[in-house]
């Protein structure tokens, strides 16, 4: 069993984490493609000239939704029908933003270690017959590293909360 060099292994584990963390960034910014459409708006700049911009607009879905409606005189309150309206339902507004990164995960390893011409260096697995020889010098260690995901931004948290907004407007 060879020595691993701890700081290149803080290092390696630095760079998974940093890594994580993109691939992270970058699966919330697939929700762009995911729950919106681009499409192109004609719109006015400064000078007063027309200019074609992209826009995304939110994909939605088109549900059903019962709605009381109060029925003859409305001295008696138990005259109610129902009836079906059409409601447009922003797909975002459905989801849960928590599902869009890691809820926790936990690195933990022990190791022997042992300081090798002024660095410390570890060993992983069972001892060879070398690292047992030097065995008075060796010491034992235990690293735990626990990932947790970013707060859902501030832009991303205000938008799915006026897409459901304007959901409860039309069901109310």
């Amino acid at each position: 069993m060879a020595p691993i060099s701890f700081k290149k292994f803080i290092q390696v584990l630095h760079t998974a984490i940093l890594l994580s963390s993109e691939q992270i960034v970058e699966k919330n910014l697939m929700l762009l493609d995911k729950y919106f459409e681009e499409y192109e708006s004609k719109i006015l700049d400064e000078g007063g000239n027309e200019i074609i911009k992209k826009t995304l607009v939110p994909k939605t879905v088109t549900l059903i939704y019962p709605h009381k409606v109060q029925t003859g005189s409305s001295a008696n309150p138990d005259n109610f029908t129902s009836i079906q309206e059409p409601v447009e339902v922003p797909l975002i507004s459905m989801v849960p933003m928590e599902m869009c990164g890691i809820k926790k995960a936990t690195f933990t390893t022990e190791f022997e270690m042992e300081v090798i011409q002024d660095e410390l260096q570890i060993y992983f697995g069972k001892p060879d017959a070398s690292l047992l020889k030097k065995s008075a010098k060796t010491n034992l260690g235990k690293l735990e590293i626990t990932l947790t995901p970013q707060e859902t931004t501030e832009g991303l948290r205000i938008i799915t909360e006026g897409y459901e907004n304007f959901l409860k407007r039309q069901i109310t």
